[in-house]
């Protein structure tokens, strides 16, 4: 997405009244208001949030927060994200939630437990006539039947539907400026 002149020239430290980069079509130029908005703009691009973040075991406090980025993972999908979050929870020992590592008490924050992520192993076979299993794997097959062949389609049908074999659906899920380089310690710790 290309943005205005004046914010590019900004975000390269020059001053946008300098700038001759600046751009003719920008509306910003009629009135007052546009000074405003520009100077808004400046304060979000200049400002840098450093925020440092810790894996804890998942908790029952980490319902609404386990439940939400479920609802952003399966968005469109009908599927039981409160029931799956309760599986969740009970199978604690199996994954963790991503919050921040200190909140100080002059934080604007409501919720110092909020969960920024989270990683979980769902036991597709342990939890087999489950609702929301039964959901994920109808959702799998759907999305298999679109994009793979039909042999390949049969093949994991069959895999999901093997009791004698432990099937697991990973769930990894974080807000998206939770930096990605968070993952390969929750991966690990998994092991």
């Amino acid at each position: 997405m290309a943005s205005s002149a004046k914010r590019r020239a900004v975000g390269l430290g020059e001053n946008p009244e300098e700038s001759d980069n600046s751009s003719d079509e920008s509306p910003e130029d009629d009135g007052e208001s546009g000074e405003d908005d520009s100077e808004a703009s400046e304060e979000e691009i200049d400002e840098e949030v450093v925020v440092d973040f810790e894996a804890h075991a998942i908790s029952n406090n980490d319902f609404s927060g386990i439940k939400k980025l479920l609802q952003q993972l399966f968005l469109k999908a009908r599927v039981d994200t409160a029931e799956m979050t309760d599986i969740i929870i009970q199978q604690n020992h199996i994954g963790s939630v991503i919050k921040q590592a200190e909140v100080p008490e002059d934080s604007d924050d409501d919720d110092p437990d909020e969960v920024f992520g989270f990683i979980a192993m769902l036991n597709l076979t342990e939890r087999k006539g489950v609702r929301c299993v039964e959901d994920i794997k109808e959702l799998i097959l759907d999305q298999c039947e679109k994009n793979a062949s039909h042999s390949v389609t049969e093949q994991l049908e069959q895999i999901l539907n093997d009791t004698s074999k432990p099937v697991g659906l990973l769930l990894s899920e974080r807000f998206i400026n939770v930096p990605p380089q968070i993952a390969l310690p929750l991966h690990t710790q998994l092991q």
